[in-house]
């Protein structure tokens, strides 16, 4: 099935999400994908044959980024990030101290770089924090 632009929006799954957010197509899947970051879920929807399913539960994920390996990359609450792949997850980075809160992501056109984004606790100096990830050994 091809989708084509249209004047009005579509409802393509009707999900009841806490906070919806982070569309993200994934290329080689061909299907979109989206998380509900307080309820600890990640969505995909399949354009093809107008399906949708569930296919992370656990941790509140406040975004992702598809990896070279069409494996997703999840940022997680306490700036915990793991690599999922279909089910198989692996912790990457375990928690990033004194962060409460989500870690957020940025792609640059020729690097990719994650920045957190959590609150500042009281008496730490503002700044921001970069992590570039390294791909994985075999």
């Amino acid at each position: 099935m091809m989708l084509a632009l249209c004047d009005k929006p579509e409802l393509v799954a009707d999900i009841e999400c806490a906070v919806g957010e982070n569309p993200l197509w994934h290329v080689a899947e061909r299907k979109l994908l989206w998380t509900d970051i307080t309820g600890g879920a990640l969505f995909r929807f399949g354009p093809e044959h107008s399906t949708h399913e569930r296919i992370y539960s656990g941790r509140p994920v406040g975004g992702f980024t598809v990896q070279h390996d069409g494996s997703l990359l999840l940022f997680k609450d306490r700036g915990t990030i793991t690599r999922w792949n279909r089910g198989a997850e692996v912790i990457v980075v375990p928690e990033i101290p004194a962060s409460g809160n989500f870690v957020s992501m940025m792609r640059l056109p020729t690097l990719w770089a994650v920045y957190s984004a959590a609150p500042i606790p009281k008496g730490i100096k503002a700044g921001c924090t970069e992590w570039t990830p390294r791909e994985p050994s075999p």
